[in-house]
């Protein structure tokens, strides 16, 4: 399989177009994965998320229980990544799991993540 491809740095001029670009692909991630948790079945306990990365083409599969996705979810800027899909300048990795990692927002992709969030 080859590698995901990340997106690349822009220049300073298009640096918070690329942010805004790459939050919006990772809030489309997390709306799956939210429909995922929604359709759990009450005693199900684990479930299979998509990686919420803003990689192009990312098809990382992440195997968690509930109540794990459940914490991950904990606030709006929380995000559920593959290992090695931080993105510098948008993702700052806060949890670091054998399996995943939990990634905030930063810059204004934080105030984005914050207004798509679901359970706002």
């Amino acid at each position: 399989m080859a590698p995901v491809r990340g997106p690349e740095p822009p220049d300073r001029d298009e640096r918070f177009s690329w942010q805004r670009r790459v939050v919006r692909a990772e809030i489309d991630g997390r709306r799956v994965n939210e429909a995922i948790q929604r359709g759990r079945a009450a005693g199900d306990d684990d479930a299979v998320f998509i990686c919420e990365c803003g990689r192009v083409g990312c098809t990382s599969k992440l195997h968690l229980t509930l109540d794990e996705y459940d914490h991950v979810r904990g606030s709006f800027e929380r995000f559920l990544i593959a290992p090695g899909h931080e993105i510098q300048g948008v993702d700052e990795v806060t949890e670091d799991h054998d399996d995943y990692l939990v990634a905030v927002k930063t810059g204004p992709g934080s105030k984005l993540a914050e207004q798509t969030d679901p359970r706002g």
